[in-house]
Formats: C-alpha cells, structure tokens, sequence
C-alpha cells in the first residue's frame, strides 16, 4: 500500500485505507488515548482489520521513540499480528 510512497512518513486518508483493506493495523500514533484511537477506527466499519476487531493501538515509548528494548518492541509486534 505504501510501497510507492516517496514520502518518509505518509499520511494516510480514510479512502487510502478503504481501497487498501487491511488485515490488521497497527496505531502507534503519539497523540491519542487507545480508546480514542479505537473509537475514530471504528468509523471505517468496512475495512477488514476493523471489522475483525484486528486494529493495535502500540502506546509503549519504545514504538514512538528509538530505544534499546528492541526485544520487547518485537515481542509486542508479534502478539499484535497474532490472529
């Protein structure tokens, strides 16, 4: 979906999304609450990640910073992909 972004870090749109249809998605965005950010996925009932209840909100500061706790950040991710 982003493989032709030539953009370090793209914004997506809610049609991006819609046309991409995502199995799962990971939020690691800095400014919302995990209840905020569920609650404003939810308004895209028709994305499969959405609809599978497969969105992870990743609050934890080694996702929204660099860290050494590269082996939690992993294991994190593993649990998040996990069907």
């Amino acid at each position: 979906m982003l493989a032709a972004s030539t953009v370090r870090y793209p914004k997506l749109s809610a049609e991006e999304i819609l046309r991409g249809r995502p199995e799962v998605i990971l939020d690691a965005s800095y400014a919302a609450e995990p209840a905020t950010a569920l609650a404003t996925w939810r308004t895209l009932a028709d994305v499969p990640a959405v609809a599978s209840g497969r969105v992870r909100v990743l609050k934890e500061p080694y996702f929204l910073a660099p860290s050494p706790r590269v082996a939690e950040a992993l294991a994190e991710l593993e649990a998040a992909l996990a069907p």
